[in-house]
């Protein structure tokens, strides 16, 4: 029942209180017993209707509900992963968990690939900021499951990378090397915020990532499966390179691709095999193929970063990712069949690889005229001609 309580200046209020079974007690002052009554009720109602949330965790932030879930006993690698998305939450982890909307998260996720205001601008690659949602939507799911808050707002996002990829989507060769050209001396002018100011830097020369490009073209593999080669997955006899690791997006460790399709062999031409005997050298097996100044591999961040900055510099808006069009736009032109390009790309079943190259493939009509195109001439037989026919022998 609600208890009479006076004030500090002697008002006169009531306090309505509730204790769920095995839990602690809640309260809530009001101006009349009447207020404070019905707030009990609705509370005891709402509980044996299986909708009762704890008035205590009103103020919940969205912060704490990720610090809990990321508690929980998990392998260090993933340790490591849920610290870098606490530290990339932003203002969005100041709000409370209750009053969290899909709103807040898209721009979150938006804010994430573009430009980070805490990380000095710099962006996440898309599927890495969309891996980021998918964590805090496993927190909310947790918090929903313990009753902290009445509903997960997240939807995760889609990227871009699966969408229809067109001709002029893809770099040319020539636009190709002249990014490789830009990589190795150096020079790219590219805008930085540092200490709240926004400052023109100049790139310094990336030779290790004009390599890695050559290698993304020639294999098709994506950024995170370079940086995830060592040296015993190249075969420079064999004239190929297994695909079986990639480097996580956070913590740069060497880790098993995500699908059994991705893993792959990849033939390479022999235009690529002075490249990739340098990167060797000599060095021992389990070295990474793509090296640091400081003898680390290369994280796929700053890999892209540093390619991203030579293309824009050159007035292109390509990413890494746009060298695996590339390299799937050459086999589709070389004739392949999709199940082939499917395998070599990597991907999961043949109807992902259409839904993204499907316009580079020629249409039915198109390859039935080539197929059929002067089948007839040998006879004479051409349309508006009037070369008559020559009679068939007899077999």
């Amino acid at each position: 029942m609600p208890q009479k309580k006076a004030t500090a200046k002697g008002n006169i209020r009531w306090v309505g209180r509730f204790r769920p079974p095995g839990g602690r007690e809640t309260s809530r002052s009001f101006d009349t017993r009447r207020e404070a009554k019905a707030w009990e009720e609705e509370q005891a109602r709402n509980y044996r209707r299986g909708v009762w949330l704890d008035p205590n965790l009103d103020k919940l932030t969205t912060y704490e509900v990720y610090e809990r879930w990321s508690e929980r006993p998990a392998r260090e690698a993933s340790k490591k992963v849920y610290a870098q998305v606490l530290k990339n939450l932003g203002p969005m982890g100041d709000i409370y968990a209750r009053k969290l909307t899909r709103a807040d998260v898209d721009a979150w996720f938006h804010v994430l690939h573009t430009a980070r205001p805490w990380a000095n601008n710099t962006a996440l690659s898309p599927r890495t900021a969309r891996d980021m949602v998918a964590h805090l939507s496993a927190a909310m799911s947790m918090a929903v499951d313990e009753e902290w808050v009445g509903r997960n707002p997240i939807k995760i996002p889609r990227i871009d990378q699966d969408n229809l990829v067109r001709a002029r989507d893809i770099p040319t060769i020539e636009q190709i090397h002249e990014v490789v050209k830009q990589l190795r001396s150096g020079g790219a002018m590219y805008d930085r915020k540092e200490s709240g100011k926004i400052i023109t830097k100049k790139q310094q020369p990336a030779p290790t990532v004009a390599d890695m490009v050559l290698v993304g073209v020639g294999t098709g593999a994506r950024i995170s499966e370079l940086c995830g080669l060592n040296v015993s997955d190249v075969h420079l006899l064999r004239r190929e390179i297994e695909i079986r690791h990639q480097a996580h997006a956070v913590t740069g460790e060497r880790v098993p691709l995500k699908t059994r399709s991705s893993i792959r062999v990849v033939p390479i031409g022999n235009d690529l095999i002075p490249v990739l005997d340098r990167l060797m050298g000599g060095r021992p097996a389990e070295a990474p193929l793509f090296e640091t100044r400081q003898g680390l591999s290369y994280r796929a961040g700053t890999a892209g970063q540093h390619f991203q900055r030579a293309a824009n510099h050159l007035g292109y808006g390509w990413r890494f990712h746009s060298l695996r069009h590339f390299y799937a736009s050459r086999l589709i032109a070389g004739g392949l069949p999709v199940n082939q390009v499917q395998h070599l790309l990597g991907h999961s079943d043949p109807a992902m690889t259409l839904r993204v190259y499907t316009h580079l493939w020629p249409d039915s009509e198109e390859a039935t005229r080539r197929a059929i195109e002067g089948i007839l001439g040998g006879y004479g037989i051409i349309a508006g001609s009037e070369v008559e026919e020559p009679a068939l022998r007899s077999v």
